[in-house]
């Protein structure tokens, strides 16, 4: 397989887009330079990518949008082509699938030597695996896991695909968050739910990117998970670090929402009937996880404000 020397990651502003940009930029064993790193955004000149350029130097900005890959693969010179590996997450929205593969084929058809490409766990790798789930936000991954399998079995272009639990940094988000960790509290009846910090995320991403044979996860998926707690376990992390409980909302107010809405009524059903499945002891034997606790510590302000 060729060596990967360059790396587009997508939503490079974001946080997993962020999050991978770091951990390639920061590897403790692999020197990589900015120069090596294309940055994919909106807005070249936007407030996100000026800050990517105030921290990493001469990391290359390129402006983009996913429904046209080939436009986002054209600023990039056609003899990297084949030294470059692709990570991409995506947001839930009426075009991700299309998004998603209309990239993945660009990439297959320009020589793209390795995408990674950030789904979701559906409760381990079985299940993950056979099971789209009756969540759309959920099932949607899975259509784009399928394609971009297909579409590396008819080319030269290798895949890791990481499944995520749920988002540690929900708990530090906002509105949307203090939604997120009140649907927690209200709907998982006290049950530990397995968490992902973001950054770790970035971490898996470099590995397959970098060197997925060192943990055997070339052409496969991965379910990758930092912590398993419960509410209450968050809830006292918060409160011993910051003096405050994790920011929540109102309970008849996040029953109401999650009500209406049909993306997040089936989310919740659905993790609350089927557990995540990471193997946190094999992950903690490959790459030490960042634990919730060290998330907290780094991430959250004293006072949680």
């Amino acid at each position: 397989m060729t060596a990967i020397e360059y790396f587009l990651v997508t939503g490079a502003t974001g946080h997993q887009g962020g999050a991978t940009v770091n951990a390639l930029l920061t590897h403790p064993d692999i020197k990589i330079k900015p120069n090596q790193v294309y940055a994919l955004t909106r807005q070249a000149s936007g407030p996100g990518a000026v800050k990517l350029r105030e921290k990493y130097g001469d990391i290359n900005i390129i402006a983009g949008d996913l429904n046209n890959p080939e436009a986002i693969l054209q600023q990039l010179d056609k003899s990297i082509l084949p030294k470059t590996g692709i990570y991409l997450a995506q947001a839930h929205g009426p075009t991700e699938v299309s998004d998603a593969k209309d990239l993945i084929d660009a990439a297959a058809r320009n020589g793209i030597t390795y995408f990674v490409y950030s789904s979701v766990d559906r409760g381990g790798r079985e299940l993950s695996n056979k099971d789209p789930s009756y969540c759309k936000t959920f099932s949607d991954k899975f259509l784009i896991e399928k394609h971009l399998i297909n579409a590396c079995s008819n080319r030269k272009m290798g895949y890791t695909i990481l499944r995520p639990t749920w988002f540690a940094d929900n708990a530090w988000w906002g509105f949307p968050g203090k939604l997120c960790m009140t649907g927690w509290r209200e709907n998982m009846g006290g049950k530990k739910m397995q968490v992902t910090v973001t950054k770790d995320i970035g971490r898996w991403a470099v590995e397959g990117l970098v060197r997925p044979d060192r943990t055997g996860i070339r052409n496969q998926a991965l379910m990758i998970a930092s912590d398993e707690l419960t509410f209450k376990d968050i809830d006292d992390i918060f409160i011993k670090h910051t003096g405050k409980g994790v920011p929540v909302t109102y309970g008849l107010l996040t029953r109401f929402i999650i009500w209406m809405s049909k993306d997040l009524n089936t989310m919740f059903g659905f993790i609350g009937e089927r557990p995540y499945g990471a193997d946190l002891p094999w992950l903690r034997a490959q790459l030490e996880p960042t634990t919730f606790e060290q998330w907290v510590k780094n991430a959250v302000p004293k006072g949680g404000s």
